[in-house]
Order: C-alpha cells, then structure tokens, then sequence
C-alpha cells in the first residue's frame, strides 16, 4: 500500500465518522425540541402590562423620535 492509499482510507473513515456523529446529533436535537416545545403556547403572560409603558420606555421613545426629526 502506498502512503496516498492510506491517506484516501483514513480520510474515508473520518468522514463516515464525522457525518455518523452529525446525524447523531440531529436525531438527539430533533428529540429535545419536541420535548421543549410541549410548554410553549405563544401568549404573553401579563397582556396588560405592554398597554402602560413605563417612564424609561416613554424616555426611549422620545429619543427616538428627536433622532429621527433631525435626520
């Protein structure tokens, strides 16, 4: 066998190990998400409370609107 076989053999085993190893994970992370997004329902937990912005938000938004005038 000469050096360039034995390369092309064991770049052929990394990469059967390494796209093993990527399947594996995916299977792993498809499994965890499932898992994860039994809890989730989308709704915010206090509605109320974005219809009353706070100091610091009205603050926020004065900026911005003055940096939008001047450009």
């Amino acid at each position: 066998m000469t050096s360039v076989e034995i390369v092309t053999i064991l770049l052929l085993i990394s990469s059967i190990v390494m796209f093993w190893l990527i399947f594996r994970q995916r299977i792993k992370n498809r499994r965890g998400s499932e898992l994860e997004n039994d809890d989730y329902t989308g709704l915010a937990k206090d509605p109320g409370s974005l219809a009353n912005p706070d100091e610091e938000a009205l603050a926020e938004l004065d900026n911005l609107l003055n940096s939008i005038i001047k450009n």
